[in-house]
């Protein structure tokens, strides 16, 4: 008799975009039983997005309503019976461990009796004193934050996977048992060079000569400063492309 195919149920609010359910819709062409748990929308710099659709060869996705608004305290209305309808044999959190979703699926694991796991892009130290240099009183009340999760979080978790050797570093030294690095993929067959497309965008921006750019968070550890100070320092001609932003703290008003 064949041994039954193994399951796993991931939960990403990532994967309310389509492209980002793309490795799980490879794990399922290998065999595996796959679902998907993603966000019904996403609150996005002031806007709602909306899921994209089910594909036709992804794995089943339930779209659950999203509760909180930020990583630490997001959690999906439903999720229980989600879990308990697949019964999968692994679940998957593509999110930090210090969270409110991890704190969930550890207190679920018992009754539910699946292996837990996370996914962590993680790099910058979490213990109180790391956390009270960078942000001070904002850092301590993480950190505590933190220190509370992980006491309920680490002894459930049976793998963390990180994306460099500093996150490893740091989840190791915190006691968790199991952690792997794995390095961020680049799939290439769906994000490729478009030259028309890229002629396109630099004659609408007048760009002229080498471009460097930078999309993301705008925090001290992102390390923005760094690099306006680097290209202060080319002689030859450069343009920046950076987020639209409005001010909203010292760091940032230094950056604009």
């Amino acid at each position: 008799m064949s041994s039954p195919a193994p399951s796993l149920l991931i939960v990403s609010h990532a994967c309310t975009v389509a492209v980002n359910r793309q490795p799980y819709a490879d794990l399922q062409a290998l065999g595996w039983r796959v679902r998907v748990v993603a966000a019904a929308e996403l609150l996005q710099d002031g806007k709602v997005r909306r899921a994209d659709p089910q594909e036709p060869d992804a794995p089943t996705v339930a779209f659950l309503r999203l509760i909180g608004d930020s990583p630490r305290t997001y959690r999906f209305a439903g999720l229980f019976d989600e879990i308990a309808l697949f019964r999968p044999q692994w679940v998957i959190a593509d999110n930090d461990p210090h969270s409110i979703l991890a704190l969930q699926l550890a207190a679920w694991k018992r009754d539910l009796g699946y292996r837990l796991g996370f996914m962590s892009c993680e790099n910058l130290p979490f213990t109180l004193p790391k956390l009270w240099r960078r942000r001070r009183w904002r850092g301590l009340a993480l950190g505590i934050f933190c220190a509370a999760i992980r006491m309920r979080v680490r002894p459930q978790t049976d793998l963390i996977w990180t994306i460099n050797d500093a996150g490893t570093k740091l989840f190791r030294n915190a006691g968790f048992v199991r952690v792997e690095k794995t390095p961020l993929g680049f799939p290439d067959r769906h994000f490729v060079a478009d030259t028309a497309t890229r002629a396109a965008t630099r004659e609408r921006l007048s760009l002229d000569g080498p471009v460097v750019a930078y999309f993301g968070r705008l925090s001290p550890e992102k390390g923005v400063h760094l690099l306006l100070d680097a290209l202060e320092g080319i002689d030859a001609p450069w343009n920046l492309l950076i987020d639209a932003f409005m001010p909203s703290s010292d760091y940032q008003a230094r950056l604009r």
